[in-house]
């Protein structure tokens, strides 16, 4: 018999491990990462992050939390140099300035911030919403059935193991990892392309000065306001669908409801003062475009049908898989 039995294991419990159960449990979904450190990571590595990074603590609650420890450990709106030694000349920027641009496409700055500054941010916020980390132990073998994974787990110091049971398996356990070793899938080592990367596509990069919102690329940062707040379209995703209509798209907004749908019409709820909503997501004042929990686009409407619901009925069952 399992000593946990779980919906969501995940093997890491580090920056990445500790990210998707902070996310899992945003969800409802409760999750065990399991990590052979204890106390977490003792170097401080992976100093800087990227804008799509930050957007997505943002969602999570805790981007001021992560900026505020970057203050503590580095100096605001850096770059990075190349040197010939640590107290020689300069060689090349690497990055001249961290955030040159960045106000026209998201409401975060890129910051530094070391591993063992932020492990404990997200560590917080994911027992905070309701995820558990089991410290000390690693997987060393793993077996899927039809109706989950049992992972075999082993204790760093003792060696005893223990059998966990989980519905769903994330491996998340660094670039040595031991489950993609079990697994035999190789290492990709292909950088981040931050903002622009697409789903669904054979063009698997765009532009995002330029993506106007199409399907598979990341709903565009406008600024707008709510009840007298300004926020960023950004802010408006995280939890569920959102549908974003045009000030002309009231019959978007009537044509379905469902409790894990919002809908959101530019010129009614949402004031977009600097007349920048509709260029920017290439829509007419009729259109509207849908967007999924995580912040994709993945369906959208020049303008008004005579059929709405029907239509996005159909773009959610294709979306879903059903």
């Amino acid at each position: 018999m399992a000593e946990h039995d779980v919906p969501v294991a995940i093997a890491g419990g580090g920056l990445v491990g500790l990210s998707a159960a902070m996310f899992l449990a945003q969800h409802g979904v409760p999750s065990l990462a399991i990590e052979r450190l204890r106390g977490g990571s003792p170097v401080p590595r992976a100093a800087h992050f990227h804008l799509r990074t930050l957007e997505l603590f943002r969602l999570a609650g805790v981007e001021d939390e992560v900026k505020e420890q970057s203050e503590r450990e580095f100096l605001p709106e850096g770059g990075i140099i190349a040197m010939d030694s640590l107290a020689g000349r300069k060689l090349a920027d690497i990055i001249g300035s961290l955030n040159s641009g960045v106000e026209a496409l998201s409401p975060c700055r890129r910051l530094f911030i070391t591993q063992a500054g932020l492990e404990p941010i997200l560590r917080r916020r994911a027992h905070q919403a309701g995820a558990q980390v089991l410290e000390g132990q690693e997987v060393v073998a793993l077996d899927q059935d039809a109706d989950g994974v049992s992972l075999t787990c082993r204790d760093v110091d003792t060696g005893q193991q223990q059998t966990i049971r989980a519905s769903y398996f994330i491996g998340a356990d660094g670039a040595h990892s031991k489950v993609r070793e079990l697994l035999g899938i190789p290492m990709d080592g292909r950088g981040n392309i931050e903002l622009g990367y697409l789903y669904g596509s054979e063009q698997v990069h765009d532009d995002p000065h330029q993506s106007r919102a199409r399907v598979g690329s990341r709903a565009p940062h406008v600024w707008l306001e709510r009840d007298g707040q300004r926020i960023s379209t950004l802010d408006l995703f995280g939890t569920a669908f959102v549908l974003l209509a045009g000030p002309d798209g009231a019959g978007w907004c009537s044509a379905l409801a469902r409790p894990w749908l919002r809908c959101h019409r530019v010129g009614a709820d949402l004031i977009d003062r600097d007349a920048g909503f509709l260029t920017t997501y290439g829509l007419s004042a009729s259109g509207a475009v849908l967007v999924r929990p995580d912040g994709f686009v993945c369906w959208r409407a020049e303008g008004l049908v005579d059929d709405p619901r029907g239509l996005l009925v159909g773009a959610l069952r294709s979306t879903l898989g059903r």
